[in-house]
């Protein structure tokens, strides 16, 4: 009486399991470069948050935002490059570095403030379904706004200083 035994896995077998680890690992890669893409455009939105509150601080204490010189957008766009002013006598830094666009292919941060009285500031979102990409009346992503236009793929978010509304603008 001879016992027939297996020892080991069929073809099929491992071809089965081969292609189950290739379906996970696929969308296991495309879930990771999604979360990548978000967690980078709220560090984007942290950013322009932080600058935003460093703009008043300054305006608190000169009493208008920056504007023609010094040139924020350099700084922003500059390695190193901190906020700091000359108030009352005295160098007051609002800013140890600013914060700056590192991924490739997404423009920079852009500042606009053409009268000191107000400000805005804008950025690509690599995300095009993020709620806070600026939109026109009828709901279409705009691919430019004063003056600062996207990177193919991507939509901008902006904030404003308190005393202007983003949105209105937009109507």
């Amino acid at each position: 009486m001879k016992k027939n035994k297996k020892l080991g896995f069929t073809l099929v077998e491992l071809l089965i399991v081969i292609s189950i680890m290739g379906i996970l690992t696929v969308v296991g890669a495309a879930s990771f470069k999604t979360v990548q893409l978000k967690s980078r455009d709220v560090r984007r939105k942290n950013d322009l948050s932080s600058i935003s509150k460093a703009l008043n601080m300054y305006y608190n204490d000169v009493g208008t935002f920056p504007h023609g010189i010094p040139d924020i957008n350099r700084m922003i766009n500059s390695v190193g490059v901190g906020f700091s002013a000359a108030v009352n006598g005295s160098v007051t830094t609002y800013m140890v570095e600013m914060p700056r666009e590192t991924t490739k292919g997404i423009e920079g941060y852009y500042y606009i403030s053409t009268t000191g009285k107000s400000f805005k500031i804008f950025v690509n979102l690599e995300n095009k379904e993020d709620n806070n990409c600026l939109k026109d009346s009828t709901g279409n992503i705009l691919l430019t706004y004063d003056g600062y236009t996207v990177a193919s793929g991507s939509c901008i978010y902006g904030i404003s200083s308190s005393n202007i509304k983003l949105e209105d603008s937009l109507l």
